[in-house]
């Protein structure tokens, strides 16, 4: 498949970052958009490396955000000219009970899946007709073509890729641009490895039949789909089964994940029960890095507060009708007087009692510029303190334990 230009969001890693490698292997110049500027450079090194001869062109944007994303899509075209493919990668997924699931993640989700592809193809798409040539990739999901115990706020988001594909197929295929879109089976990439998380044991069973693909495998296969015009692509037999016989395959598996669900709880406790016994807290907390160390505040020893006497991260109960992030923002005002010029969403993490939004931001100023103004100390600890799960605090002039739920938060962000 040949490409002078390929735009990819969600490009900093998994199954965008593969598709990056073989389009700059034909002659292609590559966008990759993402969140997360660190990893955008890692991505575009690893790209460098294989075509030195190429550009690659790394913009830091939040597809969730319209006007940050149309202006990412101009300055790319405006560099590298109007794309032939533009593929739609970025996407979260957060799996829990539907009872215990937040509103907030429901409309994160789709904000993100649905139009976040929306309106990266509405940025493009006129400029490929313009041009009379284009192909659009949209990556939707298995889940986007059964609904799956567990994913309430990820299926319905796939769902709608499917739909959004279907309906451009028709109406811009004699414009020139041709419509793709993807159903993956489950990929070993960062987002699963976040996903497995907070996956109810119900799911994970679920799941565990159909195996894990690597994501340069599942790269392959669209780039294969691509070259032979197909417009729905379902890499492995397991997706192109479900695709092409859904309607009739459907009650089966219905009945096969029915059965599953009901072993597995006969060994959990009903989470209808456990949502209707008590309510689920939501907090927003950063992790604020310099150079390799975190900053993190030791908590007062005090009984009135939750995990006293522990090192944790900075942020608080997100209050009614606040985002998470208008509540990370506030609280760091709060806690240092200071907030970070980029905060990036790196997760959602779900327990019975707590749903934990996680941002993640460069700490640009020196911590004699921060004003604690709660806590009882605070300190840039180490990758070693980390693992270790102790820290020394001066004030307490002695170590401290890292309280163990933002410990397991932070060792998943070092290893991301």
């Amino acid at each position: 498949m040949k490409a002078e230009h390929g735009i990819i969001t969600g490009g900093s890693s998994g199954i965008g970052l593969e598709i990056a490698k073989l389009l700059i292997q034909t002659g292609a110049n590559i966008t990759l958009i993402a969140r997360d500027g660190e990893k955008l450079e890692k991505a575009a090194r690893e790209l460098e490396k294989l075509c030195p001869e190429r550009e690659v062109l790394t913009l830091a944007a939040d597809v969730s955000d319209r006007l940050e994303i149309e202006a990412a899509m101009m300055n790319s075209c405006d560099r590298l000219g109007t794309p032939d493919i533009l593929v739609t990668s970025a996407g979260i997924a957060y799996p829990g009970y539907f009872l215990e699931i937040p509103i907030t993640v429901f409309e994160q989700t789709m904000s993100v899946n649905y139009f976040g592809a929306l309106y990266s193809v509405k940025a493009i798409v006129p400029l490929m007709v313009k041009r009379g040539k284009g192909t659009v990739v949209l990556i939707s999901s298995g889940a986007g073509l059964i609904g799956l115990y567990g994913y309430a706020a990820y299926s319905p988001s796939k769902f709608a890729l499917r739909g959004l594909a279907e309906a451009l197929r028709g109406e811009l295929k004699p414009l020139g641009i041709k419509i793709a879109v993807v159903y993956p089976p489950d990929t070993d990439t960062p987002q699963l490895r976040t996903e497995n998380l907070t996956k109810p044991p119900e799911t994970q069973q679920i799941t565990a039949t159909a195996g894990i693909w690597k994501p340069e495998d599942v790269a392959e296969a669209i780039v294969r789909g691509l070259e032979k015009g197909e417009f729905a692509i379902t890499p492995g037999m397991e997706m192109t089964l479900l695709n092409r016989l859904h309607s009739l395959v459907s009650p089966g598996l219905n009945w096969y994940f029915d059965r599953l669900v009901a072993k597995i709880s006969k060994h959990h406790r009903s989470h209808g029960d456990r949502i209707m016994n008590k309510s689920t807290r939501e907090v927003a907390i950063a992790i604020l890095y310099q150079s390799d160390k975190i900053l993190l505040q030791l908590r007062d020893d005090i009984p009135t507060i939750v995990y006293p006497g522990v090192w944790g991260m900075f942020g608080g109960h997100i209050e009614p009708m606040e985002t998470p992030l208008e509540t990370m923002k506030r609280e760091l005002l709060e806690e240092i007087g200071y907030v970070p010029t980029s905060l990036y969403e790196f997760g959602t993490y779900a327990t019975e009692e707590v749903v934990r939004h996680v941002f993640h931001g460069p700490l640009e100023v020196g911590l004699e510029q921060l004003i604690l103004g709660e806590g009882w100390d605070m300190e840039l600890v180490t990758r070693a303190d980390i693992i270790a799960g102790q820290a020394y605090s001066k004030q307490a002039g002695m170590l401290k334990a890292i309280g163990e739920p933002h410990r397991l938060i932070l060792l998943d962000f070092l290893q991301a």
